[in-house]
């Protein structure tokens, strides 16, 4: 597994919302901040992981079929960039109270 451009900017990525996440969504409650967390990091693995995880074979009618792991690697910038930014633009519109 060779580390490449793609893998460290989605690390830089992931530690800016983590980051971002503890500082700046103190009214969230914690486990909106976890959920967030933890979908941006399966978002994470599937870049990191993308080539292992398309050797693994789906059978259809008895044939081995491999995902690409361009595809993987797709899923996973959704989850890593996708995901927080719906939360973000979830909670920005509408009032969080807290009792």
């Amino acid at each position: 597994m060779a580390i490449t451009k793609d893998k460290v900017a989605s690390l830089l990525i992931y530690v800016v919302i983590l980051i971002g996440a503890t500082a700046f969504l103190h009214q969230v409650p914690g486990f909106g901040r976890l959920a967030a967390l933890t979908f941006s990091l399966l978002g994470l693995m599937l870049i990191w992981f993308a080539e292992p995880l398309g050797e693994i074979h789906c059978f259809s009618r008895g044939v081995a079929i491999s995902s690409p792991p361009l595809l993987i690697e797709a899923f996973g910038w959704l989850f890593l960039v996708g995901y927080p930014i719906v939360c973000i633009w979830l909670f920005g519109a509408a009032p969080v109270s807290i009792h």
